[in-house]
């Protein structure tokens, strides 16, 4: 017995060495870490109160966003950091800081309903306030919601689970509603990108599956978080060391700069650990939801955009759940590929073909853009984070602080990390917006 015991702990022994040393050398390369990475503020807690009216909650979200921004103000003085005041990088603009929620009132005289948009993990509200707009401008009242833990500093990621953001998501969706009820019709709408996509999915399952009456009417996705790589769950193991001070440093997979005025640069483990729990948690939901014909009744219309290559989340797993629970009426367009770039793109990515996807019912929902295969000179691909994001916008557009920086020097000089050429902008979103706004006027 004790020598089953004693080879049965060996493999565990082993792998506690691996996760030990894989951790010390990652550690080992980072950055120190800044105030931002380890100051405590108050919890961000605040949908558990009770408020009046969403502008009730904006201004109390906003006196905590600006208590955080403040403290670190007084400390912040480097250029090119979001928390230093008056930085070309600050999210302040006249006096709003706008990483907050925001409401964006119906435009026009005909009052056609209202919309809850929720944003990534680690983004904020601003990735979605385009999108809000052009549908404001089309008599929607908008609700841009911003997640717990987002908007602050990248330290409130450590502890926060998916959980508090659904949470958040209900209590958004509740004043959504009331708008409507209030003026007497109009449809109800839910738009998210990736973790906020996987969010008002969770929403919408649970709301079949347990006979609720807020059920959304149509869905609108943009690079849906619906599939994470399974080796994120051993971004959990972390917690067996980093709970020590002298190993605090084992919560970070990266420590950057944060210069991105609207989204945080460091990434915890612990964000990606959340995702993918709540990715998790969607599948056996999808999976009820596929298994009986009066649940299938019940979903919603949707309408995705997914790049073909995503470095973030699993394009599969859209494809999967397409074709498990897409209403007809359903519509799924996928960026494909600017192949004019054909000698320096893999051949398992230019051989890829709408053909390729498993299941029948998907494939009828798809489209793939752009249509005419015309793409920008210098573009190759769409990336996850552009997909919501106007060529016209002011930080990432392509003219733009961030969108269009384009550093030049020496290699393997800059702190590790920044990637100036991630595509940060949609070189085709009046397209997409073009058939969202169609979507949504059935």
């Amino acid at each position: 017995m004790n020598k089953i015991l004693k080879y049965a702990g060996l493999p565990a022994l082993v792998l506690l060495t691996l996760l030990i040393t894989l951790l010390g050398v990652n550690t080992g390369r980072q950055p120190n870490l800044q105030p931002w990475h380890y100051m405590s503020f108050p919890s961000d807690n605040l949908t558990d109160a009770e408020y009046s009216s969403f502008e009730e909650y904006l201004s109390v979200e906003q006196d905590y966003i600006d208590n955080i921004y403040s403290s670190l103000a007084e400390i912040s003085t480097q250029e090119f950091i979001r928390y230093t005041e008056g930085d070309v990088f600050s999210p302040v603009i006249d006096g709003d800081n706008q990483n907050s929620s925001f409401i964006l009132s119906p435009r026009g005289d005909e009052f056609k309903g209202g919309v809850l948009l929720v944003h990534g993990l680690s983004d904020s509200p601003y990735h979605m306030r385009r999108i809000g707009e052009f549908l404001s401008y089309d008599g929607y009242y908008v609700i841009g919601l911003r997640l717990p833990g987002h908007g602050t500093v990248p330290s409130a990621l450590l502890d926060v689970s998916w959980q508090d953001w659904y949470q958040a998501v209900e209590f958004a969706a509740g004043f959504v509603q009331k708008e409507i009820s209030r003026r007497g019709s109009g449809i109800f709408v839910m738009g998210g990108f990736s973790t906020g996509a996987a969010l008002n999915l969770r929403y919408s399952l649970e709301q079949i599956t347990e006979g609720g009456n807020k059920l959304p009417d149509k869905l609108l996705f943009f690079s849906p978080a619906f599939g994470i790589t399974p080796y994120a769950y051993f971004t959990k193991l972390h917690e067996i060391f980093s709970w020590i001070p002298s190993f605090y440093k084992f919560k970070w997979q990266s420590i950057e700069p944060e210069y991105d005025p609207y989204r945080y640069s460091s990434w915890s483990f612990n964000a990606g650990y959340q995702i993918y729990r709540l990715a998790k948690k969607n599948w056996k939901l999808v999976k009820k939801v596929s298994s009986r014909d009066e649940y299938l009744e019940k979903v919603p219309p949707m309408i995705a955009f997914q790049s073909r290559l995503d470095a973030t989340v699993l394009p599969e797993k859209v494809y999967e759940l397409y074709d498990l629970i897409a209403p007809a009426a359903s519509q799924l367009f996928i960026f494909d590929v600017n192949r004019r770039y054909r000698s320096i793109l893999p051949d398992d990515v230019l051989n890829w073909s709408v053909n390729m996807i498993p299941g029948d019912r998907v494939k009828d929902m798809i489209r793939t853009i752009p249509g005419d295969g015309s793409w920008p000179e210098s573009i190759y691909a769409v990336s996850h984070l552009s997909v919501p994001i106007s060529e016209e916008d002011a930080v990432y557009g392509e003219n733009s602080l961030i969108g269009g920086l384009n550093l030049k020097g020496e290699k393997a000089v800059l702190k590790t990390g920044i990637d100036f050429e991630r595509l940060r902008y949609n070189p085709f979103f009046p397209e997409m917006e073009e058939k969202v706004m169609d979507f949504v006027s059935e």
